[in-house]
């Protein structure tokens, strides 16, 4: 048998989505970056970003396949960009 140097799709292990989803809500209370610093309106929009994106890609689980693209889509949008944005280390408006 020939080892492989690098992992295969089969050697990678996932952690439950149900323990993802309760990491990121623990963010919540306490923000990372900017959205923690004390300003109340990047708190909001962090918070404001990971409920939606939450609801969103669970949505996305429940519909049909001609419909989960378009929340998928918004859902890491959500995600990725919202809440990014709030974590950065710059200042922005």
């Amino acid at each position: 048998m020939v080892r492989r140097p690098y992992p295969s799709r089969n050697d990678l292990t996932y952690p439950d989505l149900e323990d993802v989803w309760q990491a990121l809500r623990e963010t919540r209370s306490d923000p990372p970056g900017w959205a923690g610093s004390g300003n109340a309106a990047r708190r909001k929009t962090y918070n404001a970003a990971l409920e939606q994106a939450e609801q969103l890609l669970k949505a996305a689980a429940q519909v049909g396949p001609a419909s989960r693209p378009l929340l998928l889509f918004y859902g890491l949008s959500q995600a990725s960009a919202r809440s990014q944005l709030q974590r950065s280390s710059r200042t922005t408006s």
